[in-house]
């Protein structure tokens, strides 16, 4: 998903490229676009932009499974696998807003998809931080302030987006009540914005107390219908709260030429 990188005016863009979907950075200021990664065998799903700007945790899939991996965001170094061992079907959710872990979800069989934290510096062992077993959990991301994390899970019966506190899991409070694809936090955390089943992004009002959170009434706040990709998600919310998607070109925008007696233009 696109983000801003702190050493300057940069978006990332997975999944664009062919023959395998691949990371991009694209300098907004110059309109240069450049290539992270390089897959072989492979695609990249998932993306997290460190809070730096210098980094890039990603998900890769290919023959050797879901690998995590970190590289420089300007392609200075090699890239360096994050996990080596111990957890399956690793996808990059978020960087903590201190820098020191990286989100994500991963299995370890044969428990269901969880949330673990992964130290970026030291030893780097993933660390367990949310499980709803035996629901899997997904699509997490940490508020502004890094205090809270939001989430995706199907433990009602059906995907729907929550909260929980962080660095400690304690409680659980749910933001949608109609289906969920992606939730994302407002720029000033005090809102949260899920997509729903039928496109529309709508807006929840947040206000945290203490440890204890108040959820508002929800409200439509864009009908985007982002189109899915394969790196999940196609939109992300802009510093100043607006909405980027990545959307199809509507119905009635589309043609399609018919050119008859086409026979006859030979002939001249």
């Amino acid at each position: 998903m696109p983000s801003r990188g702190a050493w300057g005016s940069f978006t990332q863009f997975p999944g664009i490229g062919s023959p395998h979907a691949e990371v991009w950075i694209y300098d907004l200021t110059r309109s240069v676009k450049t290539r992270l990664t390089f897959t072989t065998a492979g695609f990249v799903i998932a993306v997290a932009w460190a809070p730096d700007g210098g980094r890039v945790a990603y998900t890769e899939v290919g023959n050797r499974g879901w690998k995590m991996y970190l590289k420089e965001a300007g392609g200075s170094r090699k890239q360096q696998e994050l996990v080596s061992s111990g957890t399956i079907i690793n996808i990059v959710n978020d960087w903590s807003r201190d820098g020191q872990y990286v989100l994500f979800s991963a299995a370890v069989s044969p428990a269901p998809v969880s949330l673990y934290l992964l130290p970026v510096k030291g030893e780097r062992k993933p660390k367990l931080f949310l499980t709803a077993s035996p629901f899997p959990i997904l699509g997490a991301r940490f508020s502004p302030d890094g205090t809270w994390v939001a989430y995706l899970s199907p433990e009602s019966g059906r995907v729907e987006a929550y909260v929980t506190s962080f660095p400690n899991a304690s409680g659980k409070w749910q933001i949608s009540s109609d289906g969920a694809h992606a939730v994302r936090w407002s720029p000033n955390g005090q809102a949260l914005l899920y997509e729903r089943m039928d496109g529309n992004i709508v807006k929840v009002p947040f206000a945290a107390h203490g440890n204890n959170a108040e959820v508002g009434a929800a409200q439509l706040y864009v009908n985007a219908h982002p189109r899915a990709t394969t790196s999940r998600e196609s939109w992300d919310v802009a510093a100043d709260g607006r909405i980027i998607a990545n959307t199809d070109v509507s119905e009635s925008a589309r043609a399609i030429n018919l050119v008859v007696n086409w026979t006859a233009g030979l002939k001249k």
